[in-house]
C-alpha cells in the first residue's frame, strides 16, 4: 500500500489532482492492506485541489484534521491556509497520548520536511514548532543541518 499512497500524494501535491483522482476511481488498482478510510481521505483532498474551491478544502481539511495529519498539511500548503496548519502542529505534537488514538502514540515529523510542506518552512512558527520538539537540538548535537536550512 505504500507505494500507491506515495504515488497518490505525490500526484495529488504536486498539482496534479486530477491525476490522482483518476488513479484513486480505478478501485481494482486499490491497494490490498490499506487502512481502513485511508482511500477514501486521500480522494478527499485529491477532490479538493482539483476543484480549486476554497469551501471543499475547508470540508475536507475539517475531515482530515483529527486523523490524516499529513495529508491535513499538505493540503493546508497546497490550498494556502499555511497559518492554519501551525496551530495543527502545535496540537499534535503535543497533546497527551491516548490509547484510544493509537495514531498518536507515534508522531511522525517526515511528512513536514516532504516537499508539499516546503511553504511551512521559512514561517518562525515552524521553527519554534522544530525546537519545542527537539529537532533543533538534534540538529545542533549531531552537526546535521536539514535541507531547508542549508540553503
Amino acid at each position: 500500500p505504500r507505494l500507491w499512497f506515495a504515488r497518490c500524494h505525490f500526484l495529488t501535491f504536486a498539482g496534479r489532482p486530477d491525476e490522482a483522482g483518476l488513479m484513486i476511481a480505478n478501485q481494482k488498482a486499490h491497494p490490498f492492506g490499506a487502512p481502513p478510510g485511508a482511500i477514501e481521505k486521500a480522494l478527499l483532498a485529491a477532490k479538493a485541489l482539483s476543484s480549486g474551491r476554497a469551501a471543499d478544502a475547508g470540508a475536507a481539511l475539517d475531515r482530515l484534521k483529527s486523523d490524516a495529519v499529513d495529508q491535513f498539511v499538505w493540503l493546508c500548503c497546497a490550498s494556502g491556509q499555511v497559518e492554519t496548519v501551525l496551530a495543527r502542529l502545535n496540537d499534535y505534537y503535543t497533546i497527551p497520548v491516548n490509547t484510544a488514538q493509537p495514531q498518536l502514540a507515534r508522531r511522525y515529523t517526515a511528512f513536514l520536511f516532504a516537499p508539499p510542506a516546503a511553504p511551512l518552512w521559512p514561517l518562525a512558527g515552524f521553527s519554534a514548532l522544530t525546537d519545542r520538539i527537539g529537532l533543533g537540538r538534534y540538529w545542533t548535537v549531531t552537526g546535521n543541518v536539514p535541507d531547508h536550512l542549508s540553503t
